[in-house]
């Protein structure tokens, strides 16, 4: 029975044997090299000086006014950074950027933009490329979608000529990524119109638990200015105050989100002399752009109760309040700051 049945198994392989080998089967006898467990990163070639750009791209929004169709000054400086081979007294190397495109990048027409510095030497310390936008390039160009400008670096001389110094092209191409958005001109430093009564209809103040303040002084009664007492405590500045780093008073309203804040209720102390004489406002919005509001300065007209209107308001983070004066008397006293 045992022959009989080797007979059986040799006769079966024999007539696989004989049967044509399909793609299949080739694929599965075809011999792999087994991988090598014991790879290790090649050692870095210490020998070069390597020039890069470390941190190789910056990305910006950029305005263009609706109806000019003109943008915001905008500049880019950037320097590139020498790594690997510590460089030697007496070595240095010039470098200069030129624009260049890419399949996978929607580049900015040359025309658009100056390079205003595109050389640079490493032996000036702190000398940097510098790019700028042409203000009214932009007025027929599709902001729809966002935009690269590229910019490939090279050497032009090495100082002694023999200075061992290259570039690597992972590290040669430095983007400037542009997002762009239409909106009416920021009237910068003129943004406030001072009521000298209560808006009409009553404004909808913002729920005070969307928003908290913090000052460099008198921060121990900060939290009076949002605690629905208009009679009792208040957060004072004095007039020549400075904290302990020699820095003016400020106080900061932090939005728990952005916020359009459409303009600022202030309860004074009951006494005109401790009204506030003079205040500088500046806004921060959610992409970190900083606004400069303008200044409120005290006028008979204005009560004890000042209503602060912004012309054209914003979505912020952050309203700045700093650089008060007093109004007669040493001490600015203010029972609540409210937004509206």
């Amino acid at each position: 029975m045992k022959k009989i049945y080797t007979l059986g198994l040799l006769a079966s392989i024999i007539g696989t044997s004989c049967t044509p080998e399909t793609e299949e089967l080739k694929v599965l006898r075809e011999e792999k090299p087994s991988a090598n467990m014991n790879v290790s990163n090649p050692p870095v070639d210490l020998s070069y000086t390597v020039v890069t750009f470390l941190s190789s791209q910056v990305e910006k929004e950029v305005r263009r006014d609706i109806d000019t169709k003109l943008i915001d000054d905008t500049s880019f400086s950037f320097a590139p950074s020498l790594i690997n081979r510590e460089v030697q007294s007496g070595e240095s190397v010039v470098l200069e950027i030129s624009a260049t495109t890419s399949q996978y990048e929607r580049t900015l027409p040359e025309s658009s933009y100056t390079i205003e510095k595109n050389q640079v030497n490493t032996a000036n310390s702190g000398e940097e490329f510098k790019v700028t936008l042409k203000n009214d390039a932009f007025k027929d160009l599709d902001i729809t979608n966002g935009y690269a400008i590229l910019l490939q670096m090279k050497i032009v001389s090495a100082t002694p000529s023999e200075f061992p110094v290259k570039i690597v092209e992972k590290g040669a191409i430095y983007k400037i990524k542009l997002n762009f958005v239409e909106k009416a001109k920021f009237p910068e430093g003129d943004n406030i119109e001072i009521l000298t009564a209560a808006p009409s209809p009553a404004p909808t103040l913002i729920a005070k638990t969307g928003y908290s303040f913090e000052s460099n002084y008198a921060s121990g009664h900060v939290n009076k200015l949002k605690d629905n007492d208009y009679t009792g405590g208040t957060w004072w500045i004095k007039d020549d105050a400075t904290d302990s780093n020699g820095h003016l008073p400020y106080l900061y309203a932090t939005f728990n989100q952005p916020t359009v804040v459409k303009g600022v209720k202030i309860t004074q102390y009951n006494s005109r002399t401790k009204y506030i004489g003079e205040m500088k406002i500046m806004a921060t919005d959610k992409n970190d752009a900083e606004y400069d509001y303008g200044t409120y300065t005290y006028n008979t007209s204005v009560g004890r109760v000042v209503y602060l209107q912004f012309k054209q308001p914003v979505e912020v983070r952050y309203l700045l309040f700093y650089d008060f004066k007093n109004n007669g008397n040493a001490y600015i006293d203010i029972h609540e700051i409210e937004f509206y």
